[in-house]
């Protein structure tokens, strides 16, 4: 999903303003080749969003075939005629709005985009592994590979996205995450990352990757992201990094919005984190009700994490041509 500014910002070259952006996109609505997403209950101002039709769909897969590339959509057609839920909407947006970031932000430092997935929900496309016996499935929102143009051999980087709006519970942010170090840790997910590597040309590949947070609606959703991130294994958590949707949005008029330091690493907190695991014995000056207990030990633990936090090093996610 892209609305017409988000097509523009992409093919620059092509679409030199809103007034040609505007008829082209409604010449391919009018042929087929997109749609508009239908939106329930938005007000009038919210922008067109325009969406793949089978007709585009397979007249891209024609233009690959014709320069001898293998291509296989996934889903036969993203249009629906019935109304889609402002939120989703929102986040597939608010996704390519970020890749759009990343693109500008790689090609301006030096460093290529190899590789880029939205569709890890396709049953091909899944990252599975085996945990206790059981089979688990991993569904980022969105990932990509970067080339990282350095002195000498260019290095490569995989990086998993994840958008949180605030809808989903702290719960399951925390279990979501802990998929991740467990996907992360198991030799199927050591040998997705090596194969990925290797596909985009790495000569000796590691299983190395980070993971994007981007949480919203506000910043105080970094600090609750922050709490269960500090729960997880060391491995994980040097591969952790969170930003919020408001330091993203305050940075969308810059050349690089993504050159910014606007993101916290999880694994900065390791000169406190044991002062913060300490505070789980902490106890109240009465006695309490587990339930109530377990609420006011993470009370304890949010007023520590938030005094700290504007202490910690905001870093910016892209190196320059340096290094650095």
């Amino acid at each position: 999903m892209a609305t017409a500014a988000q097509v523009r910002q992409r093919f620059p070259r092509h679409v030199q303003s809103d007034r040609t952006a505007r008829r082209q996109l409604a010449w391919l609505v009018a042929e087929g080749y997109l749609g508009l997403a239908s939106v329930r209950a938005v007000g009038p101002n919210f922008p067109h969003v325009f969406v793949a039709r089978r007709r585009g769909l397979q007249l891209v897969k024609r233009a690959y075939a014709e320069r001898g590339v293998a291509w296989k959509p996934v889903g036969s057609d993203e249009y629906r005629t019935r109304g889609r839920a402002a939120s989703q909407v929102l986040h597939e947006v608010l996704l390519t709005q970020f890749y759009l970031d990343v693109w500008r932000t790689a090609h301006d430092r030096g460093h290529k985009v190899l590789a880029y997935e939205r569709r890890y929900f396709a049953q091909d496309r899944q990252l599975l592994f085996k945990h206790s016996g059981r089979q688990h499935r991993l569904i980022p929102d969105a990932g990509f590979v970067l080339s990282l143009a350095r002195p000498g051999r260019p290095a490569l980087l995989a990086m998993f996205v994840e958008l949180d709006n605030g809808s989903m519970s702290l719960a399951r942010v925390g279990q979501k995450l802990q998929e991740y170090a467990r996907w992360a840790a198991s030799p199927e997910g050591q040998a997705y990352l090596t194969d990925l590597y290797a596909r985009c040309g790495a000569v000796n590949p590691r299983p190395e990757f980070r993971l994007l947070v981007v949480a919203g609606p506000d910043e105080g959703r970094v600090l609750e992201l922050l709490l269960p991130a500090l729960d997880l294994a060391e491995d994980l958590r040097r591969r952790l990094w969170l930003t919020s949707f408001a330091d993203l949005r305050s940075h969308q008029g810059d050349p690089l919005p993504l050159s910014a330091p606007i993101w916290l690493l999880a694994a900065d907190a390791a000169p406190w984190l044991r002062e913060y695991e300490a505070l789980r014995q902490a106890r109240p000056p009465r006695p309490l009700p587990p339930t109530r207990l377990r609420l006011w030990v993470r009370s304890q633990q949010r007023r520590f994490v938030a005094r700290r936090l504007a202490t910690m090093t905001c870093h910016s996610l892209f190196p320059n041509q340096q290094g650095k």
